[in-house]
């Protein structure tokens, strides 16, 4: 007996122990900052149990307002104060307000919602909801308005609503001209990306369709440089042989008058055009990127113009089968459809209709 009420004595003594041990590690433990540690460290035991149950709820209260800190911490090295800030308390987007001026202030969302917008644009793209895109892309450039890749295709786009059903050839034009404008802000933006050239050769290219026989060699002539500049940067870019073979292609089929005012004016430095040069540029695009519906309807319609008819329908044919990305390879795709019809009737002239 008297053994055994030592050991349950020894027991208890060693559990009391523990117990003030773990509590005091707790107490040491908190941070000092609603209450001083002395209220703690003299504190009667009938008051210690609950006073440690209260610091233990306050450490949980703190755990959320740490992680903040934490967070704001991280967004302040990425984004700068008032980004933190916008991520800390969770303000409203930028999408609701002025794209200027958070572009600056929230970078990393507005970042995010641009490329949202880009995106939503491409799909757009895609569907032929050419005010959708624009749309989409103007407020893409007005979150990240020195990105390249925005603006080259906000350009694209501007260009493209000359096509748009029911447009009139004054708004067409106004489009293009706005186009121009954005082409130019890449250029003086990053003068070494080829994007800005190809997107200024392609605007120039469109408003020649919309002017007379000499603002016509003028925008060529202008058009040329720009696409010549392109492949200077990049000799890779599919779209500035394409353009250039555009170029060779539609100054082939000028009059004779437009040929001798391009040779009083302009002499050699503007090139008279030439089928066979712009089926060279054609399947220089053409073997850079296949997939493309307008390098390979292009390619046929100067295979046509050639004399190489099976050559055309076989492009042609081919490029029918390729996925439409924008409204130009729908065009371009109704184009070869129709040459197709026309060089099997010019091949076989009693075919039945």
């Amino acid at each position: 007996m008297v053994a055994n009420a030592s050991q349950i004595l020894a027991s208890s003594a060693t559990r009391r122990s523990s117990n003030v041990q773990r509590r005091k590690l707790k107490v040491e433990g908190m941070p000092r900052g609603n209450l001083p540690f002395s209220v703690f460290s003299f504190a009667p035991k009938i008051l210690y149990n609950p006073l440690v149950l209260l610091i233990d709820y306050e450490q949980r209260l703190l755990k959320q307002p740490l992680r903040r800190i934490g967070r704001l911490v991280t967004q302040t090295i990425q984004d700068g104060v008032l980004g933190s800030l916008f991520h800390l308390f969770r303000k409203k987007s930028c999408r609701h307000s002025s794209g200027i001026r958070n572009h600056v202030r929230y970078p990393r969302r507005c970042r995010v919602e641009a490329r949202r917008c880009y995106e939503r644009a491409k799909r757009l793209e895609k569907d032929m909801d050419l005010e959708g895109a624009v749309a989409a892309l103007e407020h893409a450039s007005e979150l990240q308005p020195e990105n390249v890749t925005y603006l080259a295709l906000l350009s694209k786009q501007y260009t493209d609503m000359s096509f748009a059903p029911g447009i009139t050839t004054d708004r067409a034009r106004q489009y293009n001209e706005k186009a121009l404008e954005v082409a130019e802000k890449i250029v003086a933006l990053k003068p070494k990306d080829p994007a800005g050239h190809v997107a200024r050769g392609v605007c120039k290219g469109r408003l020649a369709y919309f002017s007379d026989n000499r603002t016509k060699i003028e925008l060529a002539k202008e058009a040329e440089e720009s696409v010549r500049t392109a492949l200077e940067l990049n000799g890779d870019s599919d779209l500035g042989h394409h353009l250039m073979g555009r170029f060779q292609y539609e100054m082939a089929g000028l009059n004779l008058f437009c040929r001798a005012f391009v040779r009083v004016v302009y002499g050699t430095t503007l090139s008279p055009g030439s089928y066979q040069h712009a089926l060279e540029a054609f399947e220089k695009a053409h073997s850079l990127r296949p997939d493309r519906v307008i390098h390979k309807v292009l390619l046929g319609k100067t295979y046509d113009k050639l004399g190489y008819r099976q050559q055309a329908l076989e492009s042609l044919q081919d490029a029918l089968k390729l996925d439409v990305t924008d409204i130009n390879d729908h065009l371009e795709q109704l184009d070869g459809q129709r040459l197709v019809e026309n060089i099997k009737k010019r091949t076989n002239p009693f075919r039945s209709q």
